[in-house]
């Protein structure tokens, strides 16, 4: 009996240096990569620039659709009809649901097409995200003072991310309680380097202050990026 306990107890600490062994290879093998820019902004609710017809004017502004660059030796595929792609506004939404509720109407596009519209809810606040602008609301769907405001008037204090690029995406993280809003970035070229960019709540009240950060990127992997944010 004692010398299967011993036998055990041996066994045991072999298992304990071949998990360490393997976590510090496993830890060795991981790429750290450190932001390009870094910065704090002011508390949402203390900036007084919110979208207006002078930020946005009445007029439609197409988001172009650019051709994807291809590898020097790739070939470019042939020019075929999207059977997807929405040629004509659809029809609109009814205020009111069928008990006649009024229902949560969001804020609009503003001209902007495609508007990209995308919304995270946490336990006392709504935020709404669109090309190129974004609210806050109160679980009843009230809308915050102030708001809408423009996203570049978060990320007015970060390098390439300080103008309205859009794409945005907003994410409530449940275990953190923090908000994290994300848009693509550009140089001001409309050029490369290519960013994301990044917004992380202080706290979990959405209308404070955020750190920002931007990391460059290649094209494609801003957008496998991007996309990985959003699932």
């Amino acid at each position: 009996m004692r010398t299967l306990l011993v036998l055990i107890a041996a066994l045991g600490c072999l298992l304990l240096v071949a998990g360490a062994g393997l976590a510090q290879s496993s830890q060795s093998n991981l790429t750290v990569t450190y932001p390009a820019g870094f910065a704090v902004s002011t508390p949402e609710s203390q900036i007084q620039q919110a979208a207006s017809a002078a930020v946005f004017p009445n007029v439609q502004r197409i988001i172009p659709l650019g051709a994807l660059p291809m590898p020097s030796a790739g070939v470019l595929a042939p020019n075929l009809l999207d059977p997807a792609l929405q040629t004509s506004p659809g029809p609109l939404l009814e205020l009111d649901d069928d008990g006649g509720k009024v229902r949560f109407p969001g804020m609009g596009a503003d001209g902007y097409a495609p508007p990209d519209p995308n919304l995270a809810v946490g336990p006392n606040h709504i935020v709404q995200i669109v090309n190129v602008e974004f609210s806050v609301y109160d679980k009843s769907g009230t809308i915050f003072a102030g708001y809408p405001k423009t996203i570049g008037s978060l990320f007015g204090s970060l390098g390439n991310c300080w103008y309205n690029w859009g794409d945005p995406i907003v994410q409530y993280d449940r275990p953190a309680d923090r908000w994290v809003i994300t848009q693509l970035g550009n140089s001001p070229l409309n050029g490369a380097p290519y960013s994301e960019c990044f917004a992380v709540s202080q706290t979990n009240d959405p209308t404070g202050a955020y750190n920002l950060y931007y990391y460059n990127f290649g094209y494609f992997n801003v957008l496998l990026i991007h996309r990985y944010i959003a699932c």
